[in-house]
């Protein structure tokens, strides 16, 4: 098993999130947390956690953000929509490599 380096384990073990304050709570129903979950997901997880794209979640909620990809394609555009009205678009694009509003746009537009 790979190791990771003590910046990543950094990250991991002191997660926080720019939409609550409140780390030990699910984010939308108050219960106490099971999961940390990482917004943006895949090879930008890392980022999500570097740049507090996170939310606390119950299993309930966390297993709802793995069963409904509209819903966390929402959240990313959340994620985009603060990170590019505090920097750029550009920058975004620099750290992130993907435009969801633009992912969630070409997914759903054309579905009846």
């Amino acid at each position: 098993m790979k190791s990771i380096s003590p910046k990543r384990r950094y990250y991991e073990e002191h997660r926080w999130s720019v939409f609550t304050n409140d780390m030990e709570k699910c984010y939308f129903c108050h219960a106490p947390i099971q999961d940390k979950h990482e917004i943006i997901y895949g090879a930008n997880r890392w980022n999500s956690m570097k740049w507090g794209y996170v939310l606390p979640l119950c299993r309930t909620h966390h297993n709802m953000f793995h069963d409904n990809h509209r819903l966390t394609l929402e959240w990313a555009i959340k994620c985009q929509q603060h990170f590019t009205d505090k920097y750029s678009y550009k920058e975004w694009m620099e750290i992130f490599h993907r435009d969801y509003k633009e992912i969630l746009k070409q997914k759903y537009t054309n579905q009846n």
